[in-house]
Order: structure tokens, then sequence, then C-alpha cells
């Protein structure tokens, strides 16, 4: 019964930073919604649920904000840190799809950082990936975003 109570305020405390993270942001007041992100994260990952539920979307929401105050660095070691446990926690399909997205979402930051050859590594990967899995889950389109992504770094 303790442990419950316990996981029931956890989740509930949990949601609440989510909450106000997500209002902070869109309030463009991000240095505060880092720091609750940040608490959120921290807070999962010392949890002792064996699925650490959120902490990819909180990861890249503090990458996001990082992007809009202009600190790309940080805003791709947050996607890195969201891929680690996208690949620890997730079956093999939604793996492949949410690395797509993150990689990505790497390789536009690479891209605003005009290190355009780690931009192309990444969007590369992201292209292989939904070529490979256009056929069953992801629809054409995002091969074509994909592909848009590649076509402007190299532009550059």
């Amino acid at each position: 019964m303790r442990r419950s109570l316990y996981a029931d305020r956890h989740a509930t405390i949990g949601q609440s930073l989510l909450s106000t993270a997500f209002c902070l942001m869109r309030l463009e007041q991000h240095s505060e919604a880092l720091a609750l992100f940040a608490e959120f994260v921290d807070m999962q990952c010392t949890s002792d649920d064996d699925v650490q539920e959120g902490i990819v979307e909180a990861l890249k929401r503090m990458a996001h904000c990082y992007e809009q105050t202009r600190q790309f660095p940080l805003a791709i070691a947050a996607y890195l840190r969201a891929l680690e446990v996208t690949r620890r926690d997730h079956n093999q399909q939604d793996c492949l799809l949410e690395c797509a997205r993150l990689f990505e979402s790497i390789g536009l930051a690479y891209c605003a950082m005009d290190e355009f050859e780690k931009a192309l590594d990444f969007l590369n990967r992201t292209l292989e990936i939904r070529q490979k899995t256009s056929g069953v889950v992801v629809e054409q389109s995002s091969v074509a975003v994909a592909l848009r992504n590649v076509g402007e770094c190299q532009r550059r």
C-alpha cells in the first residue's frame, strides 16, 4: 500500500511539473521551463519504475527550449539523451520511428550551427530509416520532408 501511495504522489508531481513546464514554454519563458523539464527528468530517472514515462518527451521539449534560446549544443545533447532512452525503452518499430524523428531534429540543430557535414550525417540516417519503414507505417510525405531537409543543408 505504501509503495502505491508513493507511486501515485510521484506521478502526480511529475504531471504537475510537465504541465507547468509546457505552459512556461508556450509563454516563451524557456529558462523556467527548462528548469522544470530537468527536474522532471531527474525525478523520473531516480524512480523505481521500470518504464520511465515521459522522459523522451521532456528531453525533446528541453531541446526545443534550448533551440529557441539558440543554445544548439545543449539542444543536441538533450536530443542525444532522448535517443539513448528511446533505444533502451521502446520496441523495435517504435524505436525506429522515434529515432528517425530525433535524428532529424539533431540534423536540423547542426544545420542551424552551420555544421553541415554533421547535419547531413543525421539527416541521411533519418532518410534511411524513413525509406525502410515508409511502406509499413510512415507516410511518403515523411520521406519527402527528410529529402527536403537534406537538400536544404546541401544547398548551404
